[in-house]
């Protein structure tokens, strides 16, 4: 019996390490980097997936790279993630969210004024995709295939009695790439979406 009840607990932990490990991590990350996710609450309730690579430096700059954003697919009106708005206020968020979570990671969050410095790469042009499996379905946000181009924006953080202070730069484009300007929604019954701006 203690037998069978210890292959159960094995089996168990190597199916939720296996599920863990496969969500979303990226794929392939420069020399140097390593492969990073952050699960983040959107300022609207909806629950995100971050995948990026991150490079640390005992200097205190390091270096981001966003691979992909892994968003609930649902068609419930009443959930926050639904019909979400893909704008400048969620990169934002997307991009703090990485940065805050790069330098709990890297280990070299100091006292203000003594700043860390951080710059944030990103494919100017992104496409939504909807992966069907495995359950739940889900959207996810990556580079488009052909001329994505690349953002950069830089951030500094570092910590005051009242919490963590994030500065950050206007992002800069880099390369336009090729997609369209405008901000798009996730919208259920839309299963192909366009190559769209994230340089925001």
């Amino acid at each position: 019996m203690t037998k069978f009840i210890l292959t159960l607990f094995i089996t168990f932990t190597l199916l939720i390490l296996s599920n863990v490990e496969g969500k979303g991590q990226c794929s392939s990350c420069p020399s140097g980097y390593t492969s990073e996710s952050v699960n983040h609450i959107l300022s609207n309730g909806c629950e995100v997936t971050i995948n990026y690579c991150l490079f640390c430096q005992p200097t205190g700059h390091g270096a981001v790279r966003l691979c992909s954003v892994t968003i609930p697919y649902t068609n419930d009106p009443f959930d926050p993630c639904y019909n979400l708005v893909i704008d400048g206020i969620f990169w934002d968020e997307v991009r703090e969210a990485m940065t805050f979570n790069s330098a709990v990671e890297c280990g070299n969050i100091g006292p203000c004024p003594q700043r860390m410095n951080y710059e944030v790469y990103q494919a100017s042009c992104m496409q939504a995709t909807i992966e069907w499996t495995p359950y739940p379905p889900r959207y996810v946000l990556k580079p488009c295939p052909q001329e994505a181009g690349e953002c950069m924006q830089e951030f500094e953080i570092c910590w005051e009695p009242t919490g963590f202070k994030i500065t950050k730069q206007p992002p800069v484009l880099l390369d336009p790439g090729e997609c369209s300007p405008a901000p798009i929604s996730l919208d259920p019954d839309d299963l192909y979406l366009d190559c769209f701006n994230s340089c925001w």
